[in-house]
């Protein structure tokens, strides 16, 4: 065993916490980058659906996650952060892959008549 003469340890140690907190994350991070694939291929092959998809999964994301965060601030449960993280990163990806996608296609969007989907 080594003993700590200098800083090293508390270096080592920083990484270490550093390293384990981006371990901790990287499932969050597979599912953010899976969910922006599926969306942009939906956005190039099927910009109909991709805009269904677009506006329901919002709508029916943020209101779970409401429920379970009252209910977790009700009580504590044993549901881990991942689960918010990925309800968050849910709600969040399909608007935030339109944008990119209309602002990379040149699209203007008119809501009123649906003609951003010709």
């Amino acid at each position: 065993m080594s003993k700590c003469v200098n800083e090293s340890c508390i270096y080592s140690f920083n990484h270490l916490v550093i390293y384990s907190f981006i371990m901790k994350w990287i499932p969050a991070l597979e599912i953010f980058l899976v969910e922006v694939v599926i969306f942009m291929a939906l956005w190039l092959l099927a910009p109909f659906w991709a805009s269904m998809f677009t506006f329901i999964i919002p709508m029916i994301g943020i209101p779970i996650l409401l429920i379970a965060l009252i209910a977790e601030l009700l009580e504590r449960t044993r549901i881990s952060r991942m689960y918010f993280a990925v309800m968050l990163i849910s709600i969040l990806v399909p608007p935030l892959v339109a944008i990119v996608y209309s602002l990379l296609s040149g699209n203007e969007w008119n809501f009123m008549n649906f003609e951003w989907l010709g």
